[in-house]
């Protein structure tokens, strides 16, 4: 791995670890009705905020619950608007960390450290890779941006991890989106 990635990559740990220590520290900060409240003073970019946060939210490691939330809290009107929005930065939150992860050369750095384990996960992606994603985008508790990053260490074919990851996300975001108020 070459230094300035290394420098790179201790930068992202750093912000991604913040972020999660905020989240669990400060989580009034995160609360649907205060992110709300914060891209209401965008006023007519609420939706170009709202979306371009929930497309770089994967660097930060945190849930997208928070932000499909604040943006059916937002747009009550715009149900469907939220979703597909959602649905899309989800996807192109995933691909930045599948493509982030692979130009950082962390898979080399496991293939040369691990090399049975990795080719066995090389086989199970090979095999299940679809099913595995959308499974684990499916479970709620599982943090999903984490097998963004497996996938893109792995070189899962790209068109399989991106149609997994919006078939795993769009029902639980659906629910959000249209049952948000209740949960």
């Amino acid at each position: 791995m070459y230094a300035y990635r290394r420098y790179i990559l201790l930068a992202w740990v750093i912000f991604a670890a913040t972020c999660i220590v905020g989240y669990f520290t400060q989580p009034e900060i995160f609360a649907p009705k205060a992110v709300a409240d914060w891209l209401r003073g965008y006023g007519r970019l609420a939706f170009v905020v709202f979306f371009l946060i929930s497309t770089f939210r994967g660097f930060t490691l945190l849930p997208s619950t928070f932000t499909v939330l604040a943006g059916a809290y937002l747009f009550p009107e715009y149900p469907f608007s939220v979703l597909l929005l959602s649905v899309i930065a989800v996807v192109l939150s995933s691909s930045l960390v599948y493509y982030f992860s692979e130009w950082l050369g962390v898979d080399t750095y496991f293939e040369e450290k691990y090399p049975s384990k990795i080719a066995w996960l090389h086989r199970a992606i090979d095999e299940r890779g679809m099913y595995i994603v959308v499974g684990w985008a499916l479970f709620p508790a599982l943090p999903t941006d984490l097998v963004c990053y497996v996938a893109g260490v792995l070189r899962m074919q790209y068109w399989k991890f991106a149609v997994a990851i919006a078939l795993g996300e769009a029902p639980i975001m659906a629910l959000y989106v249209f049952l948000g108020k209740q949960i």
